[in-house]
């Protein structure tokens, strides 16, 4: 456009203001989310977020429909050993939690195995007596050992004692109970 250039001065130069900003939040519980199945083997003995709570920040009324805030799921078929994942957490359309995008969550597993063949010791028995299985019919055994992973997956045969005790026990049949010993 055409014009006239003016010099002028505009007062006063700079102003303050003071205004108020309505940034809405609320603080909701975490929930964890899974799919999926742990491998065989091994059981779920908790899995936790390590926060109870994040403030998540919106409108009004996008928080008033929020009631939990979830992670993305965990596949528990990739996990086989107690410990932390960090998570995505899974936040609604328009809504945001600052300076944290994953949680940690903490995962306790178990695991259980089947030690087989394990030999029963005989203990106390008088000279000249002779031992007969019935229940088991063999002087051996399985056993299920469950527990923490990281013991469980170091444990061997050789860990494990199987007896019985014979001593002051009369010729005839008896039912005894069996002791284990290990770690």
């Amino acid at each position: 456009t055409q014009g006239n250039e003016l010099t002028v001065r505009i007062e006063p130069e700079n102003i303050q203001i003071s205004a108020e900003v309505d940034n809405p939040s609320k603080s909701v519980p975490v929930s964890v989310e899974t799919t999926g199945e742990l491998p065989e083997g091994y059981a779920l003995n908790s899995i936790s977020a390590n926060v109870d709570e994040v403030e998540v920040f919106s409108t009004s009324e996008v928080l008033e429909g929020i009631s939990e805030l979830e992670t993305e799921a965990i596949d528990l078929s990739e996990i086989t050993e107690s410990g932390t994942i960090d998570a995505q957490l899974s936040l609604p359309e328009g809504v945001n939690v600052p300076d944290m995008e994953t949680i940690e969550v903490t995962v306790d597993v178990e695991q259980t195995r089947v030690l087989e063949g394990l030999t029963i010791e005989e203990e106390g028995l008088t000279s000249g007596q002779a031992v007969t299985f019935v229940e088991p019919d063999a002087a051996e055994m399985d056993i299920t050992v469950t527990g923490d992973e990281a013991d469980i997956k170091e444990l061997t045969a050789e860990d494990i004692r199987i007896f019985i005790d014979l001593s002051d026990l009369e010729p005839g049949e008896h039912q005894v109970p069996i002791t284990i010993e290990g770690p």
